[in-house]
């Protein structure tokens, strides 16, 4: 879709809740995000810097960068945290033996092993924006 198109098609849908004020808003009650994803690098940099002020919250394997608009209204860059950051392996650490005892099945053992510990090193991109943790 172009850039065009999508305005025009925004535009549409806010003209027609302008209309109608009797049909409910999407996800009536919450925050409603107008997602992004499959971003390069390149272009969450560029569109961070578009955004100005934005907020970022890092989960396990996603990071997500988002702008605030009126109502609760968010523009949601969402991309795995291997697109901005480095997976570092640091350590390991010995999982021990666990049980699981069986209630309406046999009991399970998980065996005693050896698990990485990582920690994740974010590229300059997301530092130099003026983003703030959430």
């Amino acid at each position: 879709m172009e850039h065009k198109d999508y305005i025009s098609a925004l535009r549409e849908i806010a003209d027609f809740y302008e209309a109608h004020p009797e049909v409910k808003l999407p996800y009536e009650g919450i925050t409603c995000p107008f997602g992004i994803f499959g971003l390069t690098k390149t272009d969450i940099a560029t569109t961070v810097r578009a955004f100005g002020k934005c907020k970022k919250v890092y989960g396990d394997d996603a990071v997500n960068i988002y702008k605030e608009f009126s109502g609760g209204v968010q523009l949601n860059i969402y991309t795995p945290r291997a697109t901005v950051c480095t997976r570092v392996v640091v350590g390991t650490v010995i999982e021990t033996e666990k049980i699981i005892p069986g209630e309406w099945v046999d009991e399970v053992v998980v065996p005693q092993k050896e698990v990485e510990v990582a920690e994740w090193r974010c590229d300059p991109i997301l530092e130099d924006a003026a983003l703030t943790e959430a």
